[in-house]
């Protein structure tokens, strides 16, 4: 169990977070961390002065708000994806032409198949080598 560090008054305080830190996570800050620092801060408030009943509610409504964000960011990625496969089946027995990785040449194969994997949509070609649908560049 990991413990969380906390200010002179007891309460949890909250790591801080770079712009674009994490994988998938709201800049690196998603709802099992903010269900910890919520948790922490409950444990760990003075019994004589209990956290106001407005200051809760405002936390669950930003715990629902950050679900609701991670839920939409996953939805939209597996939007996206969709598209994507849908854009490479299109391309199927059309010859495209596209970028080396590094950028630097250009070739063409015609598109025999289409696969998701972790590198995303790969347009399988006929010569037997798989690129990344994002570097077709030209179709015919």
């Amino acid at each position: 169990m990991s413990v969380l560090p906390v200010d002179s008054q007891g309460f949890p305080i909250a790591p801080t977070v770079k712009a674009g830190a994490g994988s998938g996570s709201l800049s690196g800050m998603d709802k099992d961390m903010f269900l910890k620092l919520l948790m922490a801060q409950l444990q760990n408030q003075d019994p004589t002065s209990p956290m106001d009943d407005k200051d809760f509610m405002n936390q669950m409504a930003q715990y629902s708000s950050v679900e609701q964000m991670t839920n939409m960011a996953s939805t939209l990625s597996s939007m996206q994806t969709s598209s994507s496969f849908s854009n490479g089946v299109a391309l199927i027995g059309k010859q495209v032409e596209y970028s080396s990785t590094d950028g630097k040449n250009t070739y063409s194969g015609h598109v025999t198949s289409v696969a998701v994997n972790s590198n995303g949509v790969m347009l399988n070609l006929d010569s037997g080598e798989s690129i990344n649908v994002a570097q077709v560049e030209t179709v015919k």
